[in-house]
């Protein structure tokens, strides 16, 4: 027996007691939730147990010891939701949970042990994934009660019709885990009664809604709107022109529909709810194929054809523009290049120029010394007087000497250093560093 917030009792039938089972904090091997709501037998010494808001447990029976299987809405392989509100072993043997977050096929290895589970919600087209009952019917269909009406369900196939109070349906708002069979009839309880549906009924197959885009609405960024139309499906839209694009579903009906869209085939489905209308803006330059899926009072989604929208690239977005930015940038680099070479090329050539300039003044020096080798300490003394600058008077004076000592020296140099005049003694008294060129 299980309860809503006791756990399992399970009876004795030898002994007549019973034997309660709960929750723990400090045992993983007990059950997830005291707050039991559905019990299923597996074999003879295993039971499945549904909870409220922990999940499903798979639990030995003899040695009691559960193991539990966590809702995790992100993993398709997991429980969708935490509420388990019905289990149904079909003919086949497959064992399915009627969840808050849709249906669930548990898959096992080929040792028997659940390997996880496989997931049907209202993306898949089912009426609502708040399901509350499950009864199978004569060709292998589930059918799949909630709050808004039925879901019959084909596993082989994969096909869904959905019956709500439009379809004809007396009753739609059903209750959880309230559902059975007989030879002639599946029933299924709600808050207005009891509904019975023939067993062997056809899955009568039914066409979802179409959906149509109605209007196409152009402008540049800021500008005003202009209808347009697109042949044969295809659109040409300038880079950043913003596109108001309306839709319907073509049911008739004056229920609210929802609608989803995307812009490439192999993207997810971007969900919208019930605004009939998007305004797509901001796509990088290339070809899109727009869709738009809508789902009808029925619970079934259609969608649209695909408009290919090709979004043109402005000038300096293009291929060749982009080709000439790439080869500027290597003639930048070229050109860069090349000046520096230029530079130090000059640079050489300056160092060298320098270089030279240098190892001839220091040859000009060496030699100016070598011939300052040949005068006397007096002949030099003299020298380097006149090249400052002295009158011969002045150079008596400061010898102490006559004038005509002076001169006769002053003869004596020019002879000596094979010089003729005056500056010519005074250039070589600079070459030898006796006097700065300054002085």
């Amino acid at each position: 027996i299980g309860m809503a917030g006791s756990g399992v009792s399970l009876l004795d039938r030898e002994s007549g007691e019973f034997r309660h089972l709960r929750h723990s904090a400090e045992d993983p091997d007990s059950l997830s939730s005291d707050s039991v709501t559905v019990l299923l037998e597996d074999g003879p010494d295993h039971l499945w147990v549904g909870t409220r808001s922990a999940g499903l447990n798979r639990c030995r029976v003899g040695e009691w010891s559960c193991r539990r299987f966590s809702a995790d809405g992100d993993d398709p392989e997991a429980l969708g939701h935490p509420n388990v509100a019905s289990l149904y072993r079909a003919a086949d043997g497959a064992v399915w949970a009627a969840t808050g977050g849709g249906l669930h096929r548990l898959e096992r290895e080929t040792d028997g042990r659940v390997s996880g589970f496989t997931r049907w919600t209202r993306d898949d087209g089912l009426l609502d994934d708040g399901l509350l009952a499950i009864e199978e019917d004569d060709d292998g269909s589930l059918w799949l009660s909630t709050r808004v009406g039925l879901s019959r369900f084909d596993p082989a196939s994969g096909r869904i019709r959905n019956y709500v109070a439009e379809s004809g349906l007396p009753v739609t708002h059903f209750n959880a885990n309230a559902s059975a069979r007989d030879d002639r009839y599946l029933y299924f309880g709600s808050i207005d009664g009891l509904l019975a549906i023939p067993r062997g009924s056809a899955f009568a197959g039914r066409e979802p809604s179409k959906v149509r885009i109605t209007t196409i609405q152009r402008a540049a960024a800021g500008g005003r709107q202009q209808r347009v139309f697109w042949p044969e499906g295809e659109l040409s839209v300038p880079y950043r022109e913003v596109l108001t694009i309306r839709f319907a579903s073509l049911d008739l009906s004056e229920s609210a529909h929802e609608y989803a869209y995307r812009v490439q085939p192999d993207e997810p489905w971007t969900a919208i709810g019930s605004q009939r209308q998007l305004i797509l803006h901001g796509l990088s330059p290339g070809r899109y194929a727009f869709q738009v899926r809508g789902r009808d009072v029925f619970g079934q989604w259609g969608q649209s054809e695909p408009l290919v929208l090709d979004v043109v690239p402005p000038w300096w977005m293009t291929e060749s523009f982009r080709a000439l930015v790439v080869l500027a940038l290597i003639l930048l680099a070229l050109a860069i290049h090349f000046s520096r070479q230029a530079v130090l090329k000059r640079r050489s050539r300056e160092i060298q120029r320098l270089s030279e300039k240098r190892e001839q003044a220091l040859e000009e020096k060496l030699g100016s010394e070598a011939e300052l080798a040949v005068l006397t300490p007096r002949q030099k003394e003299i020298l380097q007087l006149i090249a400052e600058g002295y009158s011969t008077r002045e150079i008596a004076d400061l010898l102490g000497v006559s004038i005509k000592t002076v001169e006769a020296h002053r003869a004596n140099l020019m002879d000596r250093l094979d010089i003729r005049d005056v500056p010519g003694l005074v250039r070589l008294a600079i070459r030898s560093g006796l006097v700065s060129e300054y002085d």
